[in-house]
């Protein structure tokens, strides 16, 4: 008897993956379906399920976050009971969701294609899973930025680091943490902060820039055309005592969904020459440099942290994921 599992992405650019007896049938992004760019729910993807099969074995439900949507009467998370109406699964049981796990989706995404039979995974993401945490007796929502994985076959996923940031603003602490929330014994090294994390600084540059933050592809594309300009700071900074690299929140400062840049007017203001000041010119070219600088100055961020996993893991296979390996 054939075992079904169709795995769900709730996000931005949703959509479903359908497997039979460990083998894709299909995979579809939901704006492939419905024709509008970076759709979230993939409630039309749901629908072709049944184009292949009538019953699933499993519903797997992938996000950052616990799924607080509710069906009205019913009072349902609205993934599980559209499965249902549809008649696809009929217990609570069939239904698993990993957002608790979202880094650790990401190392086994990257992990399982790379051909390695071991590896560590480097994880450069926006905002992964939502953490809560006690600072100073305070309950505060921290999320995952960055963190490092030793992978190893059949499924070992053992976690080096964890860098979590926030809005804050609280203490920044460094410390050995227990790895019992991530389903591991032992403990990994955490950094925690308020900052916005490598790629949420990318994404608030490119809202600066006047895309939306998803589209962050269009700043890396810019970055060729800028150039270094000693008017702007540095995005990143020396903080927190020198021990480590973090996103400085006098020029971001950390929202979700999204970061956001503080005192825009100080760059739409800069000028090299009386001519740059004219028209759009200035703000054009304080663009391209924002462009330039979050690429430049955030790669080496990446570089620094890849070399940190290569030294924790003792193992030079690498392999990378998150919205920053998008950027290539």
């Amino acid at each position: 008897m054939s075992q079904w599992i169709a795995g769900i992405a709730r996000g931005h650019n949703a959509g479903v993956c359908l497997l039979k007896d460990g083998e894709i049938v299909f995979i579809v992004e939901e704006e492939r379906l419905t024709r509008r760019k970076y759709d979230g729910g993939p409630y039309a993807s749901m629908v072709k399920i049944l184009d292949y099969t009538d019953k699933l074995d499993y519903l797997v439900i992938a996000h950052t976050q616990p799924d607080v949507s509710r069906v009205d009467f019913s009072g349902e998370n609205v993934y599980p009971s559209l499965a249902r109406k549809l008649r696809l699964i009929d217990k609570p049981e069939q239904v698993l969701d990993m957002h608790k796990w979202h880094h650790k989706m990401h190392a086994s995404c990257s992990f399982y294609r790379s051909g390695f039979e071991t590896a560590v995974a480097v994880i450069v993401d926006g905002a992964g899973t939502f953490i809560e945490m006690n600072v100073g007796g305070e309950e505060i929502m921290s999320w995952e930025l960055e963190t490092i994985f030793d992978c190893s076959y059949p499924d070992n996923f053992k976690t080096l680091y964890k860098h979590q940031g926030g809005r804050g603003p609280w203490p920044a602490m460094k410390q050995m943490i227990t790895s019992q929330r991530e389903g591991e014994e032992g403990e990994h090294e955490m950094i925690l902060d308020d900052s916005a994390g490598i790629v949420k600084a990318y994404e608030a540059v490119t809202q600066y820039c006047g895309w939306e933050p998803i589209e962050a592809g269009k700043t890396m594309g810019l970055f060729p055309y800028g150039k270094p300009n000693d008017k702007i700071p540095s995005i990143y900074t020396d903080g927190n005592g020198g021990e480590w690299k973090t996103t400085d929140r006098n020029v971001i400062i950390p929202t979700y969904p999204n970061g956001s840049i503080v005192n825009q007017f100080r760059y739409d203001e800069l000028s090299t020459t009386e001519e740059e000041s004219k028209g759009d010119v200035t703000r054009l070219q304080n663009r391209r440099d924002m462009a330039y600088l979050v690429q430049t100055e955030s790669q080496q961020m990446v570089l620094d942290l890849i070399r940190k996993a290569v030294k924790m893991s003792g193992n030079k296979n690498v392999v990378l994921s998150g919205g920053y390996a998008l950027n290539c």
